[in-house]
This record gives C-alpha cells, structure tokens and sequence, in this order.
C-alpha cells in the first residue's frame, strides 16, 4: 500500500518535493512520473486500489482537468482516505472538486520553500498510511549506499553525495558531474539559491564557474511574482541555443542535453510576462515549433512541456501572432490533440489552441 500522489503537473515540481519528504521518513509513494505503463487509465486506477491514502494536491487547475477528476472522484468512490493538500495561495475550490473535499483539513504547501517545514503536520495526518517500517527503510537505503534522512533533516546540511541524490530525485541528474566537479555541498548548494535574488549576478557567478548557466532556467521556481524569474536577454539567448542543440542531437556545453527538461524550463519562464516578450524576440517559438513538429528522445514529454510553453507565450499579443503564422505549427498541434495517448498532452494541446 502506498500514498498516491495526485495533482496537476504544473504543480509537479512542488509534488516532487513532498514526494521526496515522505520517502525519506518511510512511506511508499506512487507519482505517475515514474509509475505508469499501460493504458493510462488503468494505471491510475490501479494506483487508487492500491492506496491506503490519496494526497490531492488542490489548485484551480487541478479542478479545470478532467484527468485530476477522474482520480480524485474515484479515490472518493473507493472511500480511500484523501488529504487535501494546497498548491495555490488563496485558492478555495468550488464546484466538484469543493463539494469532494467537504470539510476536511487543508495542508497549505503553496510556497515551495516551506513545504519542508509542515511536511510533519501532514506526516501527522496521515500516520501509517502507507508507510514501511524502520527496518524496511533503513534495510533499503543501506542497499542504495544512501544514508537514511529525517524530516529534520535540511539541504544545509547535506553533504556533496547527499547533493548528487537530490539532484537525481528532481531529474535534474545532468548536472551531476558539474556539481561533482565543484564540490557542491548543502552550504553551497543554499548560497546559490539565495544568490537567485539577483538574477544577474547569479548568472554571471555560473558563468564563469560552471560555464554553464543555462542550468539556472531548468531549476528556477514556478511563482508568477518570484523574481528569479525575470531573465535578461542573454540567458534567454543562451538557453535557446542550448535548445537549438538539442533538437539537432548536437553537444553544447560539452554535454547532451534533454530536449523535455529544457522546454519545462520555458514552460516554466514563459509564465512571466517579461520573458515572454524575450523569449519570442529571440526566436523561441521557431524552436518550440521545432519540438512539436519534430521527433525526439521522450516525445510525448517533450511535445507537452513545448505544447505548454507555447500556451503560455500566446498569452501575449505578439508572441500569438508568431504562433498562428508559423508555418504548420497550428495544425501539428491539432494532430497531437487528436492522437496523443497522454490526457495530460491532450489538455495541454487543447489549452494552446483555445487561447490562440
């Protein structure tokens, strides 16, 4: 039995991070980015039946997919023990999703930088459910050559190992030779975090320690207002070449880059209304076309976090008029509506065409 973990994949990083603090004190979780195979709708299913509670991890958005309804509605059918889990400020849900959630109590984890800190209420609320005894997760991490971490456990302390682990848990396991290189520990690693309020100093210090600042695009946070997230148009520039790079199969940076976690980096900054105007002046939507009419290594990620992107851009008037002009781009995002196997790609793709 586990703790399924059902949200909106925008949220998905904020849903890794409580994923991550509920392996450390022992539970077992299930997340469909590492759990699906199959018929989609049958894998979810089977991570509902399977569950000895269901966190879900509420937003406007989650509310707006079906596919989150779908779950969150079976999970109540099956009279699974759900805890609701906030992943936007201020939202009350309303309508179904409202009515589901009824009176019970809400965890609020709608600021990533502080999720690890309630992580201990939530633990409270949900007890045993789904969790391994101690024996289990020591016995287990022993084996993976990691040393077991407590929920009192803080980035700050982590050494380089502990680091490299972090950095495979949130996918990001590209930069784990160059953490390696500089000997990247806790300390370190929440220097550059706090670094990250002056965006231009922060990409100047990357580059000319790592030469690689392109990395500050993939890890930078989700908020809307977060100031991490007003770029300036080199780094713009500099991740689109990388980009670029990567579509083509070419090295950049003396390394192969994933085409899916770049284009969640812009799905990411595209948020930003700044980095919207940058972003389209620098060709972005020609390359994230190239994505969506092109063939690459995990193509169904790849397409929605492109496919999200250009939802994102066409927010702004300018950046809609490039979109609809490209040539074949409109169409090619109708023929992944109408034949992706991935509810989440065909919402994406639904999103894009409705604001264009």
């Amino acid at each position: 039995m586990h703790v399924m973990l059902s949200y909106e994949w925008g949220c998905q990083q904020s849903v890794m991070l409580i994923k991550s603090e509920l392996q450390k004190a022992g539970y077992q979780t299930w997340m469909d980015i590492d759990k699906m195979s199959g018929s989609t709708l049958e894998a979810m299913a089977k991570a509902v039946e399977d569950s000895a509670a269901v966190l879900v991890c509420v937003s406007k958005r989650y509310k707006e997919s079906q596919a989150c309804r779908t779950e969150a509605e079976y999970a109540f059918q099956q009279r699974k023990k759900i805890v609701p889990v906030l992943m936007e400020a201020d939202y009350k849900p309303t309508g179904w999703l409202g009515a589901l959630m009824g009176t019970r109590l809400y965890f609020n984890m709608a600021d990533p930088r502080q999720i690890s800190g309630k992580m201990g209420s939530l633990m409270k609320e949900l007890g045993d459910a789904g969790r391994t005894t101690a024996s289990h997760k020591d016995a287990a991490a022993r084996s993976a050559g990691v040393a077991v971490l407590t929920t009192s456990d803080r980035a700050d302390s982590w050494n380089v190992y502990e680091v490299e682990e972090w950095l495979k848990r949130i996918r990001c396991a590209d930069y784990v030779g160059t953490f390696r290189e500089h000997n990247m520990d806790g300390v370190a690693l929440g220097g550059l975090y706090r670094m990250g309020a002056d965006m231009r100093f922060l990409h100047e210090t990357l580059r000319a320690e790592f030469g690689v600042t392109v990395m500050v695009a993939c890890l930078v946070g989700h908020e809307e207002g977060n100031p991490r997230l007003q770029l300036d148009v080199e780094l713009v520039g500099e991740m689109l070449e990388v980009l670029d790079a990567s579509c083509q199969g070419a090295m950049k940076h003396g390394v192969f880059w994933t085409v899916w976690k770049l284009c969640q980096g812009l799905a990411s900054l595209s948020v930003n209304d700044k980095n919207k105007e940058l972003i389209t002046a620098k060709g972005g939507i020609e390359i994230l076309a190239e994505v969506v009419m092109g063939r690459h290594h995990s193509q169904e990620t790849a397409h929605r976090f492109a496919l999200s992107a250009l939802w994102n851009l066409a927010f702004n008037a300018r950046s809609k008029e490039v979109i609809v002009q490209m040539p074949g781009l409109v169409d090619s995002i109708r023929s992944i509506l109408a034949t992706s196997e991935s509810p989440k790609t065909r919402e994406v793709a639904k999103g894009a065409l409705w604001t264009l």
